[in-house]
């Protein structure tokens, strides 16, 4: 990179980029700013975020990534019948929360490794992961009872 490029926002290596997702599009060849850069995506006009525990592993997960999110339980009996029959069959025993949301943000790296002795210290301790979702299905997730564990499931979007 000639010199004249180069200062104090562009950045200089690979791993400075890790875990980022662009804000512009980038083209080929073209030297990063750290402007152009987040942790997390924008929030989509009209979604929500909420921060959720996860049963499954959230090193599977980008900030970015358009996810299903599924809970052990089925789906509240507060939702409306014909809600409910849409989202479950009548021997469902797990709830589709959403497949619309996107993973907004990640545990930082120090709390993703405490979470590995998970099994150990329980999943109180966990690391809870940002995801953004249409309101109705956030209510969704909100209603679901403590105990029930919820997956992230990539949607391939």
């Amino acid at each position: 990179m000639p010199a004249s490029l180069a200062n104090s926002a562009t950045l200089t290596s690979r791993e400075d980029a890790l875990g980022q997702v662009a804000l512009v599009q980038i083209a080929a060849g073209q030297p990063l700013i750290s402007s152009c850069l987040s942790r997390a995506p924008s929030l989509p006009t009209g979604y929500t975020t909420v921060r959720l525990l996860l049963a499954s592993a959230p090193e599977s997960l980008t900030p970015g990534q358009s996810v299903q999110l599924i809970a052990s339980v089925p789906c509240s009996s507060h939702q409306n019948t014909a809600a409910a029959e849409a989202q479950e069959t009548p021997s469902s025993d797990h709830c589709l929360i959403t497949s619309k949301a996107l993973t907004m943000e990640l545990p930082k790296r120090q709390e993703r490794n405490a979470s590995q002795s998970e099994s150990i210290m329980g999943p109180e301790h966990s690391p809870t992961i940002t995801f953004a979702l249409p309101p109705e299905d956030a209510m969704k997730a909100l209603r679901l009872p403590q105990e029930a564990a919820v997956i992230a499931v990539d949607s391939g979007k």
